[in-house]
């Protein structure tokens, strides 16, 4: 690992041109391996326009207060965290559900927690599915919550604001800031308030402008590559 680490440091600096999928990876760039601002482009085409508005309009207007999580089960995603903060939702929109979509090593762990906080008629766990059916669940939830304390790119994210469901992170995310800013950011202990008044009022009109996602459409392959 040591002697890789810096091959690669070595090598890296030998291109006339860099892209970066986030402008956490070009500072990082810049930092580690000298390499020049002007050569390096950041570029991340993750969402697929198509596949987007199919989903939104085979889904149609079926929100519900449910909050969802969706990506690898692992003790990084802080899957605890999320069900303290569904569990205080819950107490006070009864009719309140979360979803858990996906699978790993903590699986096992996650569904005993979920019985220990009371939350086994309120949770379900679901594996992966297939594309179509986890934006239909993203469409139909209020909230996709992310507590991960470990995230690169996060494509789950900006899939979700494009679908139209609000996403709410911890002051602490590591979330990159192209895609920070257009989340809406809490301490741990208020993350369950902002969910709980999305919920009950809606969206906010700051939130709904989608206008800063046109960056991570893959229609801009070409265009930028050329």
């Amino acid at each position: 690992g040591r002697i890789a680490y810096f091959l690669s440091r070595a090598l890296i600096k030998g291109a006339d041109a860099y892209i970066a999928n986030t402008t956490t990876t070009k500072e990082l760039l810049h930092k580690l391996g000298g390499i020049e601002n002007s050569k390096i482009l950041v570029f991340a085409p993750v969402i697929e326009e198509d596949a987007i508005k199919a989903a939104k309009r085979k889904s149609g207007n079926c929100k519900k207060a449910q909050i969802i999580f969706a990506g690898r089960l692992i003790k990084e995603k802080r899957i605890d965290m999320w069900l303290h903060v569904v569990k205080r939702v819950t107490e006070s929109i009864p009719r309140a559900t979360g979803i858990i979509i996906g699978d790993g090593p903590e699986k096992d762990n996650i569904e005993s927690a979920i019985k220990e906080v009371g939350l086994e008629n309120k949770v379900r766990i679901e594996k992966p599915m297939p594309r179509s059916r986890l934006y239909r669940e993203i469409c139909c939830s209020s909230v996709l919550l992310n507590t991960s304390a470990r995230e690169g790119l996060s494509m789950i994210t900006l899939e979700s604001m494009a679908l139209g469901t609000l996403v709410v992170i911890h002051s602490d995310s590591p979330i990159p800031n192209d895609i920070r800013r257009l989340c809406i950011t809490a301490e741990p202990d208020e993350l369950h308030a902002k969910i709980l008044k999305i919920i009950k009022n809606g969206a906010p009109k700051s939130q709904k402008n989608t206008e800063s996602l046109k960056a991570f459409s893959t229609s801009n392959i070409i265009p930028f590559y050329s």
